[in-house]
This record gives C-alpha cells, structure tokens and sequence, in this order.
C-alpha cells in the first residue's frame, strides 16, 4: 500500500495533478492525486520523477524532499514542476557530464525548489536547467549551489525570476551555442559567478541575440565579470537592457563587459558597478547606446579604468558618476558622436598619480554640465582630453595637474564654465586648429605658460570675454590668427 500523501507548501492556488515525495526510507513515490494511482514508485528518483512528468496527468508536478537524480530528467511541455518544497542533486560521484532537469518542449514553468550539482563532489562541470532551445520557458523562485551553469538559456521567451544563485556557481544564466530570442531576467541574487554570459563568440555565424532585459538583480562576490557579451561580427545582438542592478562584487575583469561589436540598441540605467564598466573597444563600436543614472565605482585594481564606450553612431550618457578609479575615467572612442549630460568623474588616477585622464573623448563629444575633480590629494594628469573634431563643451568644470582641458582636434568650442589647475594651461591646445572659448572661467597659470596656451602649430584661436583669476598669464597665444578679445 502507498504511504499517505504528504502536505504541500505550493506557492500557486492550483493543486497539483501529480506529487513526488521521498520516504523516510529513502523510496520515491508518485502519484495522481485525482484518483489516488500510484503512477510509480522505487529507489531510482530520477525514473519516479521522469514517469511522474510523463504521465498523461502530469501537467502540474509537485515534489517534495531531497532527489538525487542518477540521469537527466526531461520536462515535457505544457508542464509546471513545483519544487518549492523539494531539493534536486545530482550524485556524489559522476563519471560524466550531467544535468538536473532538460526542458523537453515549449510552455514550461519550474517553481521553486533547490537545485545543487555537487561540483565540488563530483568534480563534474554540470547544468541546472537546460532550456535546450524551447519557447516560453521560466524558471521562477529558484536556488542554484554547486555547479557550473544555472540555467543555459537558449531559445525563445525565457524567464528567470526571483531566483537565487549562492555559492560555487560559475554561470548563473549562460548561452553560448544558439538563437536567443527574449530572455528576461529579473530579481535574481547572485553571491558567486557571472550573473549572465552570452558568449556570441562561440555561436554559429547567422544566429541573432535580440531582447535581453536584466533588471532589480542584485550580484555580489567574485568573479571575472558581472555581465558579459563576447564578440562576433555576424551575430548580431539587438536590444540589450540593465536596469536598476546593483553590482557590488569584486570583479578580476569588468562588472559590465559587452565586447561585441554589431550590437544594436543598448540601455544601462539606475544602476551601480563596483567596477570596469566596458561597452566595446575602439574595434568593436556598438549602436544607439543609452546610459543614465549610472555609478561607476572603485575600479582600482592596477590597469583598470572607469568606463570605456565605443561609439558606432549615438552614445547618450546623462547624471552618471565615475569614481575611485585605478587609471582613466571615462574613455570614449569610435566614429560616432557621444552626447554626455551631468557627467561626473572624480578621484581617478589612483594607481600613478598625476597621471591619467578624467575623460578622454576620442569622437565628436557635446558636453553639458560635466565636472572631473578630486576630493584629496590624487588628481589626474589631464582633466579632459579633446580628439574629436568639432566637440563642445558647455558649461563644465574641469581640473586636472598638467592640463585641464587638452586640446588635441580641430574646431573645439567651450562656452562657459571653469577650466583650472593645470599647470602647463588651465586650457591647452595642442597645435589645433579654430578653438573657440567663450564666456569661460579660466585660472591663470605661471609663465612661462597661461591660462590658455597654444602650443606650436596652433592657430585661429578665439576667447571671446573670458573671465581669467588667480595669479600668472592669461593667455599664451603662437598662431598668427588667434585673439583674445574682451567685449
């Protein structure tokens, strides 16, 4: 006769079509609780939960107690497998790669539950879930300890909510081998591994990443990278958004690291990175890139910087902070034009002081309300660095040692704000070409250098009613067409 059914915690109203339990004797049990069949039963927990699954009632599973499943059990469609109540491992010893659950068709729920691969027993780098290219997959409420990958998110419409991955796991959420087509996920914690990998690299030329939305997660401990998407120019990524994370690991690499080139709409907002922040380098330019409301923090291991953006066409960046940053601020490269508003970078240069820029800006830039200061004693070698034609800076305020704007491209305009405490010139302009500077507050500077200096080759300079203070020159000017003029 089959032992009592046992009482559920379920975290839905519906009632389960089919239950799973263990006995105190360590035998699984499942049956159909409309009729009371024992649909089966026996030591293999795996083959109890499989035929539970399998079952022509079994639409809604629920499992309670400790499994530890010998072979992968397949989840069939139309399926959701309750395991609030329910651990699932894998064996202490394995002789091969192994998974906890392959999702086995499309309209598939798992609730719940923890899901422990035992990697550091069996010395075998496993899978929690394998979505395994089906649609309308999530996973919500779930616990993921000990194994390599989460859950392996290929395919369409994937959910992964309110889940927890705790310790020794390497990939919380990963695909590196197909099409992904909408992958949500929302409310996770993560203590350990990379929250999300999508590894384009690896993936078949012609595969397409489009919709990933990571939002309200939380990722702390170590790891190499926070986000990461690698590079390959004929898998394309469109619409990748993080909103509202906090990223307060320690990271070997970058907190935020999407290499890929080719990538098609990004937005990063609300958000905190306790470390190297990267959107593509200066080879891999990214499209129609968003960021606001962004920090951007303590990235003081040797040889990091702040942020590093590549521009294909359009970067927005508004009210975002930089600071305590082992090199460069912010660095902005690419063929595109970068529009930067309420920008702050502060205490950068922290490995070599005197040293590295607040912002290098290697496009066309406009500039709002920007500021790159210092709170003690360690300050950049260069406040803000200019290589972009026809960049402009409105109202900013910006110091560095040397310099505190460098001029390094032709046809710069700065309106208003204040340029101070380079030593070499408040402003300096590198052998360009029709600098225009208007209205600016500008520190004097000791000869034999300026406020504003013009290095050799320069020319067509124009200050228009500058306020200069402090004490040293004004300006030093060489081009035979450069004035100052004080209406």
């Amino acid at each position: 006769m089959c032992p009592d059914i046992p009482v559920f915690s379920l975290t839905q109203t519906q009632v389960p079509s089919v239950i799973v339990w263990v006995d105190d004797s360590g035998i699984a049990h499942a049956r159909d609780t409309k009729t009371g069949n024992v649909i089966a039963e026996g030591s293999d927990n795996a083959s109890v939960l499989q035929a539970a699954l399998n079952s022509k009632t079994g639409r809604r599973v629920a499992v309670r107690g400790t499994l530890t499943l010998s072979s992968i059990v397949g989840v069939p469609g139309d399926t959701v497998l309750d395991l609030s109540d329910a651990t699932l491992k894998l064996p202490d010893t394995l002789s091969s790669y192994s998974e906890i659950l392959r999702i086995a068709g499309d309209n598939v729920e798992i609730i719940g539950g923890l899901l422990d691969g035992r990697m550091s027993k069996n010395n075998q780098q496993c899978m929690a879930i394998n979505v395994a290219g089906y649609s309308y997959v999530t996973v919500r409420g779930a616990k993921f300890r000990d194994i390599l990958v989460g859950v392996k998110a290929l395919g369409k419409k994937i959910r992964v909510i309110d889940c927890d991955f705790l310790d020794n796991v390497t990939y919380c959420v990963n695909n590196w081998s197909g099409t992904l087509d909408e992958l949500i996920v929302h409310g996770c914690r993560s203590e350990s591994g990379w929250l999300l990998n999508i590894d384009c690299a690896n993936m078949p030329d012609g595969t397409t990443v489009r919709r990933v939305i990571v939002s309200d997660c939380i990722h702390t401990g170590a790891a190499q990278f926070g986000i990461a998407v690698s590079s390959k120019s004929t898998v394309p990524v469109y619409d990748l958004q993080v909103d509202n994370c906090l990223f307060l690991g320690s990271y070997t690499d970058d907190a935020l690291h999407i290499e890929q080139s080719y990538t098609y709409g990004i937005r990063v907002s609300n958000s905190v990175f306790n470390g190297q922040f990267v959107i593509g380098y200066d080879s891999y330019p990214n499209y129609n890139i968003e960021i606001s409301n962004v920090i951007v923090q303590n990235a003081t291991a040797s040889g990091k910087q702040g942020m590093h953006v590549c521009a294909g066409d359009v970067l927005k960046m508004s009210n975002v902070i930089v600071r305590n940053i082992a090199r460069n601020g912010i660095v902005i490269g690419g063929s595109g034009v970068a529009y930067l508003s309420n920008v702050t970078v502060l205490d950068v240069s922290q490995e070599t002081n005197l040293t590295y820029y607040g912002m290098s800006l290697g496009c066309r830039s406009i500039l709002n309300n920007c500021r790159v200061a210092w709170t003690g004693t360690v300050r950049p070698g260069i406040g803000i660095s200019v290589g972009g034609q026809y960049t402009e800076l409105h109202n900013c305020v910006v110091g560095g040692d040397a310099f505190g704007l460098y001029v390094n491209a032709d046809d710069v305009k700065v309106f208003g704000g204040d340029y101070h405490t380079g030593w070499m010139g408040s402003i300096r302009i590198a052998g360009k070409q029709r600098t225009k500077i208007v209205t600016a507050h500008i520190q004097r500077q000791s000869s034999p250098y300026a406020g504003v200096y013009e290095a050799s080759g320069s020319d067509h300079t124009k200050i228009i009613d500058a306020i200069f203070y402090g004490t040293g020159q004004d300006v030093v000017l060489v081009g035979t067409n450069s004035k100052n003029v004080v209406l």
